[in-house]
């Protein structure tokens, strides 16, 4: 998931967490290498942040988190 036009990526700690390379493919085909260790981590919280050189991406609208409810 895109957070930001600008490359940044977010995904999960457990998809990057034993990486040797990573690759990022992108819906118009592109694909960008990664190193792995370029990306920052939170095991707690199973959170990965990815940079990859690009700009004008689409980014995905995030939620506000205090009008969750319970089973959101």
């Amino acid at each position: 998931m895109d957070i930001d036009k600008n490359g940044i990526i977010v995904s999960n700690n457990h998809v990057v967490a034993w990486a040797k390379s990573i690759r990022i493919t992108l819906d118009d085909g592109r694909t960008f290498t990664v190193d792995p260790n370029t990306v920052a981590t939170d095991p707690l919280n199973d959170l990965a942040v990815i940079k990859i050189d690009v700009e004008n991406l689409p980014v995905a609208n995030l939620g506000n988190s205090s009008a969750l409810r319970v089973g959101d």
